[in-house]
């Protein structure tokens, strides 16, 4: 199967059918979108579905993936051919495509829904685009090869995972003004944050650890050992759970948020990279890369209950509700 070498060393030097049907509490209307890259395309899969439902044809080769605060639109980012997808949920179908000047990669949609912020993989800056006219309206630098980014939106914070620089980036969402830059571990690519407990996590994939980084005082305040190349870190809704992919060991590390200790290691496809929970922390799902599958996970009872089949090569989620669309 062609798996784009290009990005796959880049990569590597991001980012997200079985058995039984699921036990574990999730709501139907939970929509899980996912961004296939080889495949380009977006499928959508109905949290408690044992299969993919409308699968959207986008520009190609998509990567970062996020959905408007409203559910109404999903912001898909193509770094090799310079381009955000705006899609219509509702319709289906790309409403617009945005030019980019550079290579976008990671992405967060503010409050608002009007801008996106975007991580330039090669240019080491990190854009704000106006969504209504595709202008980039402010741009700084942050640190070597940014892959993920979140937005603090509380306190108005944007934070960047700066692989080759092996530091968390910390910018102003408005003025994008440096706040801090932040030492974690070895290659750092997926980042997340939880509002629950105001923490940042970091996935770091040479140093096969995770950083946990307090939102307010902008201090490391652990550093959890996980397995080989993680390459995606979620958050369950309220903040109890921390979920980890393991690229190298086909695996998703399965951690306590309050004690911070791993209290499951569980298999799942091969080449997990993007991971995410579902409108609950019983349900948790993850992208396979090289499997071209969705692993949906029993939280609760710490295992992979079925693989879903969704477009060649699954990178990226983003988890939206169907009365929305």
């Amino acid at each position: 199967m062609k798996r784009s070498l290009k990005w796959r060393l880049a990569y590597l030097a991001f980012f997200s059918l079985a058995a039984t049907p699921p036990t574990c509490r999730a709501s139907a209307a939970a929509i899980l979108y996912v961004a296939s890259q080889n495949a380009s395309s977006i499928s959508e899969i109905e949290a408690s579905s044992t299969g993919e439902g409308r699968r959207i044809a986008i520009e190609r080769e998509p990567v970062g993936l996020a959905l408007s605060p409203d559910g109404r639109r999903l912001f898909a980012t193509h770094p090799e051919a310079g381009q955000i997808s705006v899609v219509d949920v509702a319709k289906g179908s790309v409403e617009r495509s945005i030019s980019y000047p550079g290579t976008p990669f990671g992405i967060a949609v503010d409050a608002d829904g009007g801008h996106v912020f975007i991580d330039d993989w090669n240019r080491d800056v990190v854009s704000k685009v106006d969504v209504g006219t595709g202008a980039v309206v402010k741009e700084a630098p942050v640190g070597r090869s940014p892959a993920g980014l979140v937005f603090d939106d509380a306190k108005r914070r944007l934070f960047t995972a700066d692989r080759e620089a092996d530091a968390v980036s910390v910018r102003d969402a408005d003025t994008l003004a440096a706040i801090a830059a932040i030492p974690v571990g070895k290659a750092p690519f997926a980042i997340t944050f939880s509002p629950a407990l105001r923490r940042v996590y970091v996935a770091n994939v040479r140093s096969n650890d995770l950083s946990i980084i307090d939102a307010d005082s902008l201090q490391v305040i652990a550093t959890v050992p996980v397995g080989n190349m993680p390459y995606g870190v979620a958050a369950s809704p309220d903040g109890a759970r921390i979920l980890v992919s393991n690229q190298a060991a086909g695996s998703v590390s399965l951690i306590d948020a309050r004690s911070l200790k791993i209290v499951a290691v569980i298999k799942v496809g091969q080449y997990p990279e993007g991971v995410i929970f579902g409108s609950t922390a019983d349900m948790a799902f993850v992208a396979n890369w090289f499997s071209d599958t969705i692993s949906v996970v029993d939280v609760a009872r710490e295992t992979e209950i079925r693989q879903i089949k969704v477009g060649s090569g699954p990178r990226s989620l983003a988890l939206g509700s169907a009365n929305e669309k």
